[in-house]
């Protein structure tokens, strides 16, 4: 009889042990397996590295001799160790929206670091809150300061005000720019590929003189989104009609 979804073994390196115990569970329930076959169960599917450490950890003793509970309990204090509160409320709490981030990724990113914060019944303000402090967008920010708001209805509130602003302003099909690091940056690869935005190349333009023409270019902003596509500007022309970089500004 094939089982019912798949259960990979443990990576350190890139998995989270809370949720993979969580994952072990739901598969031993949908799959029927009987408390008696959890624990080899349990030694087969870890992966040969992980049961080699939990080994050495209850050396001189054999892992076979402990129970389901206490492998896992043993699993998790290896994989999963207690953080220190006011450190990951400090992680929570100067977290702000980055560029290239959408609300909705920064929202997803907030609820995660609120996760190991134990705030307890203060749990939604302090996401309200946060949401309301980290938005890039000031024009945002002033729709969230509302007597009394929820942060289920500033989630409503900023998901609808950024998918409002993709609306008016549109992006572009092709990005015309140098390599600049900014156009070179991670952060806004993924935000291309994301967006379906291709982009072409062109020599980088120098002045002169001394740059400072090119240094007064760089100090404009490019904005396609406005908390989604802020990058600074260099040298952009309109994709579609090669027309003046002022007309593609107002365009997009």
């Amino acid at each position: 009889m094939s089982s019912t979804g798949k259960i990979s073994e443990f990576h350190p390196e890139s998995d989270d042990a809370a949720t993979y115990v969580m994952r072990l569970k739901h598969f031993m329930v949908a799959n029927k397996i009987e408390d008696n076959n959890k624990l080899s169960f349990l030694i087969t599917v870890l992966g040969s590295k992980v049961i080699n450490t939990l080994v050495d950890l209850v050396t001189p003793d054999e892992l076979d001799s402990k129970t389901y509970d206490q492998i896992i309990e043993l699993f998790l204090n290896q994989y999963k160790p207690k953080k220190l509160t006011v450190a990951e409320r400090n992680i929570f709490n100067t977290r702000r929206q980055k560029q290239f981030e959408s609300v909705q990724e920064y929202i997803i990113v907030l609820k995660h670091l609120a996760s190991t914060c134990k705030f307890g019944t203060f749990l939604n303000e302090a996401l309200r809150d946060r949401l309301v402090s980290g938005v890039l967008d000031e024009e945002l920010r002033q729709k969230l300061i509302i007597e009394d708001i929820t942060f289920t209805k500033a989630c409503e509130i900023a998901v609808k005000y950024e998918q409002a602003q993709k609306q008016t302003y549109g992006l572009p099909e092709v990005l015309v720019s140098d390599n600049g690091g900014t156009f070179v940056a991670e952060e806004f690869q993924d935000f291309l590929k994301k967006n379906k935005i291709s982009r072409k190349l062109i020599p980088p333009y120098h002045a002169c003189s001394n740059g400072a023409a090119e240094k007064s270019v760089q100090t404009d902003l490019l904005i396609g989104l406005k908390n989604e596509f802020v990058v600074n500007g260099r040298t952009f022309k309109e994709p579609s009609t090669g027309g003046s970089r002022g007309n593609f500004l107002n365009k997009i």
